[in-house]
């Protein structure tokens, strides 16, 4: 049996690309927002078993700028993952209801200390 070798380097370039514009973007409407926005979410994580992006967004209102676009909270969540603060845990199920009931990552937290987070 022969198997298919499948190339993902253009996709993967292409991804890597879209994060690093929608991250430098952020960056030049709101300085440092990047770097904001990781230090909250590796402050974030001793406090959660388990986490979505929209948890992390939803936490850190009035704490960290919104970004221009959404999609940057993928580069600090790349970011992490390569850090080895976070690991994908599987899906669930998106809470907002523009993106009409879309599967989201669900990031296990490499750093939770068992304490129970009050937000």
């Amino acid at each position: 049996m022969n198997q298919i070798n499948i190339d993902f380097s253009a996709a993967q370039n292409a991804r890597d690309s879209a994060i690093k514009i929608a991250i430098d973007h952020a960056d030049r409407v709101v300085p440092n927002w990047s770097e904001q926005a990781f230090h909250f979410l590796a402050a974030y994580l001793p406090k959660v078993e388990t986490l979505t992006s929209e948890d992390v967004r939803d936490a850190c209102i009035n704490i960290v700028p919104a970004p221009p676009s959404l999609r940057a909270w993928g580069g600090v969540f790349m970011r992490a993952a390569k850090a080895g603060l976070i690991t994908r845990h599987g899906y669930a199920t998106a809470r907002d209801p523009k993106v009409h009931c879309n599967v989201v990552t669900l990031w296990k937290s490499n750093k939770f200390n068992g304490a129970r987070s009050s937000e």
